[in-house]
């Protein structure tokens, strides 16, 4: 599987997520951290506004919903798979919205992680609010998950 890019820190893959993974697994790849920023499934015909101009906030077939079932079954199973590529010690930074992030959580529960913290992230320029039907969505979560529940990390606190 060819890289979209590398350097001695970092590799990134341009494919399916699944076939990286397994890859990976493949070839016993360990990690101390990953990150991971999920589809949302929000890719519904809706709209947005970007410069001033209305467009569809569609990503592609990726990002539309299957469903609320195949929805977590994909994040249970990207998350077991992560979960198997880290150290003993390793932990995982996952990204999302509330459109997402709770059945993330639920999938790590499921899979017994250890639950670290909870990150907001404040968007200090979030998508204007066109419909004004509901508060802003201003922020994102971080979930930051340690392999099993007996899991020890490492935190530099400075």
């Amino acid at each position: 599987m060819k890289s979209f890019f590398k350097n001695k820190n970092c590799e990134i893959y341009n494919n399916n997520t699944f076939e990286v993974l397994d890859n990976l697994i493949e070839k016993k790849a360990k990690f101390n951290c990953i990150f991971a920023d999920p589809p949302y499934f929000l890719s519904n015909d809706g709209i947005t506004c970007i410069n001033g101009k209305m467009v569809k906030v569609n990503k592609g077939e990726w990002d539309r919903s299957k469903g609320i079932e195949k929805n977590y079954k994909f994040n249970y199973d990207w998350l077991e798979k992560c979960r198997n590529l880290l150290t003993d010690s390793g932990t995982i930074w996952v990204s999302g919205t509330f459109h997402i992030i709770y059945a993330v959580a639920f999938a790590a529960q499921k899979l017994e992680m250890k639950f670290l913290n909870n990150i907001v992230w404040e968007k200090p320029n979030p998508p204007p609010n066109l419909s004004c039907r509901y508060f802003t969505h201003s922020t994102e979560t971080v979930l930051w998950f340690g392999k099993h529940k007996k899991s020890k990390h490492l935190f530099n606190y400075k």
